[in-house]
């Protein structure tokens, strides 16, 4: 049985919580950062990242999502205006990185904001069932009432939830992004950092955050 982790372990070795690479950091609010992602699958993926450790965006306490909302649409439009269009997701509490020092996973709340037009909604259907959903307040209420373990991807604003009750492979929709644009090797982060694809997505977008001030 795994040993149950300290919130000084979590800490000490979440890469959310003490992020290595401030250089990709693009935003920041009073309790939210925005991130370029390492090994980004196309040029512009960003990261939405909480300051402080809650497991997941459902997560998040009730005084925080008006901040939250607010900045995720700064984000969108952004992306829209940058690239043409942008799909959100989350693994919410399923699958997410690997605490290599303790053997337990570190869960930490972190959106991704891609930039493409692919229907990954439709992609995970064919492996698991889902839950239409009109907005974040109904995933945050069935995560409060069930401790759901969940994937959310939204796509065109429409959202969807996929309740989780099975173990399932890290890392699953980048892995399911990355594949459906025939990019499965570059779906390992730590293997293909990107770095140029990085420093080509900070240059165009960081003149958009910055008229945010």
């Amino acid at each position: 049985m795994a040993r149950m982790i300290s919130e000084q372990e979590v800490r000490r070795y979440c890469r959310f919580c003490k992020p290595p690479d401030n250089d990709r950091v693009v935003y920041q609010t009073d309790n939210f950062y925005v991130m370029l992602s390492l090994g980004p699958i196309v040029e512009g993926y960003l990261l939405i990242i909480s300051k402080e450790h809650y497991e997941c965006c459902a997560g998040l306490p009730t005084t925080r999502f008006k901040e939250f909302f607010t900045l995720l649409y700064k984000v969108k439009y952004i992306l829209r205006k940058e690239y043409g269009s942008v799909i959100l997701y989350e693994h919410g509490r399923s699958g997410c990185l690997q605490d290599h020092s303790s053997g337990t996973h570190c869960f930490h709340a972190h959106l991704h904001c891609v930039p493409v037009n692919i229907d990954l909604g439709k992609i995970v259907q064919n492996d698991f069932e889902y839950l239409p959903i009109a907005d974040w307040e109904e995933l945050r209420q069935l995560h409060q009432k069930q401790c759901l373990r969940y994937l959310f991807i939204e796509v065109q604003d429409v959202k969807k939830v996929f309740p989780i009750f099975q173990p399932i492979r890290s890392q699953y929709l980048r892995f399911k992004l990355a594949s459906a644009l025939n990019m499965e090797k570059t779906s390992d982060w730590l293997r293909f950092p990107q770095w140029r694809k990085i420093a080509r997505g900070r240059k165009r977008l960081l003149p958009h955050f910055q008229t945010f001030g």
